[in-house]
């Protein structure tokens, strides 16, 4: 997974595209990748009490990394609070900032220092060199979200007669094959049939397949 940063936090600090890069981007539940091509840049992340702790990386620029409104989290609501009293956290709880930058796998070890803290069985709190970050769940909250999507597809008088035209090209050659058919008999009937004086009566051959083949 690459690192990425907002278009908008990238055209604020000024920085130029050093290279373009082209990546197949799978979402969930699709099997189809989307390939688009980023920007690239180069950027430096510090520690904001300690600057000389920091990471320079290469980020994908993108217009948005997440639609959704995810809060840092709320440390009333940890019942570990004594525990975090001595640790200085990445993340300030006041802050409802979206996020701007996602830093990947690409730099993940370059950010954590390997130090884990086991505040509950669900919860942990994670050093990177930006502070310690918490990690896992609190608590049993869950929501339910019920969605309904309707798509709908407007089609022209184009679009309407080609469809038609697909749905009755079996019907129509089929028709116009079996016309040339029965044409080509009634010629091979017209052609053959002859007089004969003798008995009085007309006489006319057996309508034989164009393609029956003699048996030796």
């Amino acid at each position: 997974m690459r690192s990425f940063i907002t278009k908008k936090l990238s055209n604020c600090l000024g920085l130029p595209a050093i290279k373009k890069e082209k990546l197949s981007v799978y979402t969930f539940g699709n099997k189809t990748p989307l390939e688009k091509d980023y920007d690239v840049v180069k950027l430096t992340l510090k520690n904001k009490d300690l600057p000389n702790l920091k990471l320079d990386i290469h980020a994908l620029v993108t217009d948005q990394i997440s639609a959704a409104n995810i809060p840092p989290p709320e440390l009333d609501n940890i019942p570990q609070t004594v525990q975090l009293e001595n640790l200085v956290l990445a993340d300030s709880p006041d802050c409802q900032e979206p996020i701007t930058i996602l830093i990947g796998a690409d730099y993940y070890y370059d950010v954590v220092t390997g130090k884990i803290k086991h505040l509950s069985k669900k919860l942990v709190a994670v050093e990177t060199i930006f502070g310690w970050c918490l990690q896992g769940r609190n608590g049993e909250n869950q929501s339910s979200l019920a969605l309904s999507v309707i798509v709908q597809e407007n089609l022209n008088k184009d679009q309407l007669k080609n469809f038609w035209d697909i749905e009755v090209s079996g019907l129509i050659n089929s028709k116009n094959e079996s016309n040339v058919f029965e044409n080509q008999i009634m010629k091979n009937f017209e052609s053959n049939i002859k007089y004969d004086e003798k008995a009085k009566r007309y006489k006319v051959g057996l309508p034989w397949k164009l393609e029956a083949r003699e048996f030796n």
